[in-house]
């Protein structure tokens, strides 16, 4: 659904893509230009380049399919005003039906969040999003701390217990490591009359040229292993598993960004919004499975069902307003059972819906579903075609359910 908030978005995104491809070129550039002298670095990083071209290639994606989809939207709705169906929820009506308010046990004078229910069922959402994430996040930070502790310990082993020997560079170069390159000498030794020959690595080829006599540090036991006397740096291995360790840190902690700002914004919306009385016309697993009609007598059984989605038909009190989403069950928990939302029976087809602010880039397709199953999220439709599907969906399970 088009709003001035996605189309912002979307001119922000395309902004970034130019921006990026732009300085992909100019490092690719200048790193051709430059002039490379024996023992030089490479001058361009092929994770710059790959990482930019990604990230651009797939926010140019997202802002031109987003558009086409609106207009597709749009040109339906302009020529087929029958099939008009809510997207999002600028589509809904504003405001409650006062004549409905009491007809589902809601007070729509109240703010959502001062329901007894509400701030329980919040903060048990906030952690069943935060915690994935977040130790996801612990754990690469774990281990990559554990690996450099145990590299700076074996490193400091070697230099309490090596000789410092005198050993003559016969190679050098850079090697890449996942987000750059590593400089690394070859030097040979002489030890007990025979000749070994080690790579060093942390050693600046530019500082160390080819032929230069260098001091190394040899392990009495392994004339094979040796390091820098001075600043001494993991081997590439190493360096590969420590860079590789920083794309789960970094993943995590974005996925704990988002849905920190997603559960921000919800308690935001339940602090200014009421719940609003709907009626939940029926439910059918978007998978395998059958449809479960609201006087089924167990309610709306979303909270314990995590990771399977579900196709809600929702309809308004006054009946005018006819919304399909999905929903997998696991937005908000379902509160413990000393905590209900109020005035809704188990078995009932009636359920408070708090949607999202329209327009928001996070919650303008969202609602909030609650019964005194618990409460979970449910997004609507993107597309007429999606809508058609979900609705399709909805209405053959409940046609022809299975024993």
């Amino acid at each position: 659904m088009r709003t001035a908030a996605t189309d912002r978005i979307r001119v922000g995104a395309l902004t970034c893509a130019v921006i990026l491809v732009l300085g992909v070129a100019a490092h690719a550039f200048v790193g051709w230009a430059r002039h490379r002298g024996p023992g030089q670095p490479p001058a361009v990083n092929p994770t710059v380049v790959v990482v930019g071209l990604v990230a651009a290639a797939l926010l140019t994606g997202w802002s031109l399919m987003g558009r086409a989809r609106d207009r597709v939207t749009a040109r339906i709705r302009a020529h087929h005003p029958e099939r008009w169906v809510v997207l999002a929820t600028a589509d809904l009506p504003g405001g409650v039906d006062e004549g409905a308010g009491g007809g589902a046990g809601v007070d729509t004078d109240e703010a959502a969040w001062d329901d007894p229910g509400t701030a329980p069922a919040w903060q048990r959402a906030c952690r069943s999003r935060l915690v994935p994430p977040l130790a996801l996040a612990a754990a690469a930070l774990l281990l990559l701390l554990g690996t450099g502790l145990m590299s700076r310990m074996a490193s400091a082993e070697l230099h309490d217990r090596g000789v410092r020997t005198p050993a003559q560079v016969t190679a050098s170069g850079w090697t890449y490591t996942g987000l750059g390159h590593s400089p690394w000498v070859r030097v040979t030794h002489v030890e007990g009359g025979r000749t070994y020959a080690s790579v060093v690595h942390g050693v600046d080829p530019q500082v160390v040229p080819v032929g230069t006599q260098l001091t190394v540090v040899v392990d009495p036991d392994d004339p094979e292993t040796v390091g820098a006397v001075d600043d001494p740096a993991p081997s590439a291995v190493t360096q590969w598993w420590q860079n590789l360790l920083r794309l789960p840190l970094v993943v995590g902690l974005g996925w704990a960004g988002v849905a920190g700002a997603r559960m921000l914004a919800w308690r935001s919306a339940l602090r200014s919004g009421p719940w609003q009385p709907w009626r939940l016309v029926g439910d059918a697993p978007y998978g395998h499975g059958h449809a479960h009609g609201p006087g089924s007598g167990r309610g709306l059984d979303l909270g314990g069902g995590r990771g399977r989605d579900t196709v809600l038909e929702l309809q308004d009190w006054t009946g005018e307003v006819s919304v399909v989403a999905r929903s997998s069950g696991a937005g908000l928990p379902p509160p413990d059972d000393d905590v209900e939302v109020e005035g809704s029976d188990e078995g009932s087809d009636e359920v408070a819906v708090l949607p999202g602010p329209p327009g928001h880039p996070l919650l303008g397709r969202r609602l909030l579903v609650g019964t005194s199953a618990g409460v979970v999220e449910a997004t609507l439709p993107r597309t007429v075609a999606e809508e058609t599907r979900l609705r399709q969906r909805s209405s053959t399970a409940t046609r022809n359910p299975l024993p």
